[in-house]
C-alpha cells in the first residue's frame, strides 16, 4: 500500500453487546402464524379475499420500501450498497445489509410502523374490507421482528450498532 493510502484508511472495531438468536421454535411459530392470519379473511370475506391477500403483500412491501427510502433520503443517510431487500426467516422486507446504527434503525421503523397503519386507515373507506384486512395482516406481520427487536434491546444505549444475520440480530458498541 502507499503511505497516503494508509492514512486514509478506517478501521472499525465494534464490540459484541448483546446477541438475539432466533431459535427455531420462534421462528416456525412465526412462519406458522402468517397461514392461520390469512385465513381470517377468507372465513370472513370469501375465497376471492386469496387475491386480495395477495395483492396487499405487493402493496405493504412496495409502502414500506418508499417509507424506508424516504426517511434516508430525509435522514441523509447512505443507501446505496448499504440496503437491499432480503426474503429470509424473520427479516423479510428492504433492510440493512451491513452495520448500521441503532437510533437509525428505530427511527426508520417506527416511521414504516406508524406511517404504514395510517395508509392502511386512509385506504379503508375505499377499498374492499379484504384487501384492507390483508394489508394490516402483512404489514403487522412483516413488524413483528423489528417490534421483538425494539423490546429486546430497549434497554441497550441508543448509540449502538446493529448487524441483522440470517440467525442473530447482533447489538454492537465502537
Amino acid at each position: 500500500m502507499s503511505p497516503e493510502h494508509d492514512s486514509n484508511v478506517t478501521i472499525y472495531r465494534y464490540k459484541l453487546i448483546h446477541k438475539i438468536n432466533y431459535s427455531k421454535t420462534l421462528l416456525l411459530f412465526y412462519i406458522l402464524l402468517l397461514p392461520i392470519l390469512c385465513s381470517l379473511p377468507v372465513f370472513l370475506f370469501g375465497w376471492l379475499s386469496l387475491f386480495y391477500v395477495a395483492l396487499a403483500f405487493a402493496v405493504v412491501s412496495w409502502l414500506h420500501y418508499v417509507i424506508i427510502r424516504s426517511v434516508l433520503l430525509i435522514a441523509s443517510e447512505p443507501i446505496k450498497k448499504r440496503w437491499r431487500h432480503r426474503i429470509r426467516f424473520p427479516w423479510i422486507g428492504y433492510l440493512p445489509e451491513q452495520y448500521i446504527s441503532y437510533s437509525v434503525f428505530v427511527r426508520i421503523h417506527k416511521h414504516v410502523l406508524w406511517i404504514g397503519l395510517c395508509c392502511i386507515v386512509v385506504l379503508l373507506p375505499w377499498s374492499p374490507p379484504a384487501f384492507t384486512a390483508g394489508m394490516a395482516i402483512w404489514h403487522l406481520w412483516l413488524a413483528i421482528p423489528r417490534l421483538v427487536c425494539f423490546y429486546r434491546l430497549r434497554r441497550q444505549p441508543k448509540y449502538g450498532m446493529i448487524k441483522l444475520n440470517d440467525t442473530d440480530l447482533s447489538y454492537y458498541r465502537q
